[in-house]
């Protein structure tokens, strides 16, 4: 598995080289200054100050070509106006919290069962993560395209046989909208799943050990925004920019000790943190047929979420336990798309295969702990390991009259290290051109 992640960082990175690398040298002015009008030149004043000025190098400057308006809009109708599919996407935002609780005896009864004992830990409860499972962070590369766009978004999504949860469906739905002549645009979209759900049961059976219930529900995700700008253009294609915001708009996570009226919360998991995702794309369109688009994405968190625990009995308050600083992640995106059938007659006019690479990492080991008051910790996470998720999606585009597109697509985990936490990933993306 390590030797195919390499091999696709690798083309990944002499991709961008090699877009830089083009763009670098086209850029560079080495002429020579021109030389000073006869009317400005002071006469020498002798004879060694001549020869002293004949030997000083003739200076030299480099110049960095601006790019008109006239090229940016130019190579982006050029690509708006082939039609190419936009890169279909893979993401899947993690499985439940691995908890330990570090030490029971600091515990109200409520947490403890007939076989817990005090001063022991309480390991492998798994608690879902503030937000929503598959809800809370989003590749910005999925159902999306490095060329600004009028379009109306929908997106549905089935991750089969999520670790130990079931099947997870989610559905986004979303507008873009361009100005400046097309050159930037703002989109928005929102998703809901049915996912695992915002409140959740702590059990303490007889004879077995504690264990958070994995209840499933229909949750509503956090809002995503995102500016797109064209920076540049290259000679069969554009380079793009922007930033997407992640708002937190989804629920808070929380742990009840029972089902039944008046049930007591046990723990609060804010989900309070915003989430910035700064990225850079390319397309390129080497020939009619052709098409090739690449993301690099980074997603982190401006703050940590807040938990709150029970530690003493009865309905008094939470105790801040420690705050939680989501894992920054970096998604790497290459796309290939080629115009099979074009000018068809009758209900799909055109299909364009697409085949896809991405790659998500973790840029540490885990989510981040930090103890929220004085003394031992009163829970821990238990190590799950980095996140290296390398994944294959393959799929067609099916272009319906002049603007609805409609994409199935089919994704598979190619690595099975941590976060590669469903069999596979169908789903049908739907984008309506305005």
């Amino acid at each position: 598995m390590r030797s195919r992640r390499s091999m696709v960082l690798y083309l990944c990175c002499s991709l961008l080289l090699s877009i830089s690398t083009n763009t670098a040298f086209t850029n560079q002015d080495t002429s020579s200054v021109p030389k000073t009008p006869p009317e400005n030149v002071r006469k020498p004043k002798d004879k060694v100050s001549t020869e002293k000025d004949d030997k000083k190098p003739t200076p030299r400057t480099i110049s960095r070509k601006t790019y008109s308006r006239a090229e940016l809009l130019a190579r982006t109708r050029m690509l708006a106006s082939s039609r190419m599919p936009n890169m279909w996407g893979d993401f899947f935002d993690g499985t439940p919290y691995p908890l330990t609780l570090k030490d029971l005896s600091i515990l109200p009864a409520e947490w403890l069962s007939g076989t817990a004992s005090p001063n022991t830990e309480l390991r492998g409860l798994r608690l879902p993560r503030a937000g929503g499972l598959a809800l809370r962070r989003v590749k910005l590369a999925e159902n999306s395209s490095p060329l600004p766009m009028d379009r109306l978004i929908g997106n549905y999504n089935l991750f089969d046989n999520v670790d130990e949860i079931g099947d997870v469906t989610r559905f986004t739905f979303g507008v873009e909208k361009t100005f400046d002549d097309g050159l930037k645009s703002f989109e928005a979209r929102m998703s809901f799943a049915h996912t695992l759900s915002s409140n959740q049961i702590y059990r303490t059976p007889v004879g077995a050990p504690p264990f958070v219930t994995q209840a499933l529900d229909d949750e509503f995700g956090n809002l995503v925004l995102t500016y797109k700008q064209v920076i540049r253009p290259l000679d069969d294609g554009i380079v793009t920019a922007g930033i997407g915001i992640g708002l937190p708009t989804a629920d808070d996570q929380l742990l009840f000790n029972r089902a039944e009226e008046n049930p007591l919360l046990l723990m609060k998991v804010h989900n309070d943190a915003v989430h910035l995702m700064p990225f850079i794309a390319f397309m390129r369109q080497p020939n009619d047929k052709l098409m090739i688009q690449g993301f690099a994405q980074v997603d982190f968190a401006t703050s940590a979420n807040p938990v709150l625990i029970r530690t003493e009995a009865g309905q008094g308050p939470l105790t801040n336990a420690a705050k939680i600083e989501d894992v920054p992640l970096l998604f790497l995106d290459l796309g290939l798309a080629y115009k099979w059938i074009e000018n068809r007659e009758g209900l799909i006019n055109a299909i364009t295969p697409l085949l896809e690479l991405h790659y998500s990492l973790g840029m540490r080991d885990r989510d981040q702990l930090q103890p929220g008051q004085d003394g031992p910790p009163i829970f821990d996470f238990e190590t799950s390991g980095r996140i290296s998720v390398l994944n294959l999606t393959a799929g067609a585009s099916l272009q319906m009259g002049d603007s609805i597109f409609v994409r199935p697509a089919f994704s598979i985990p190619l690595s099975n290290g941590a976060g590669a936490s469903y069999d596979y990933e169908f789903g049908v993306h739907v984008n309506i051109l305005r």
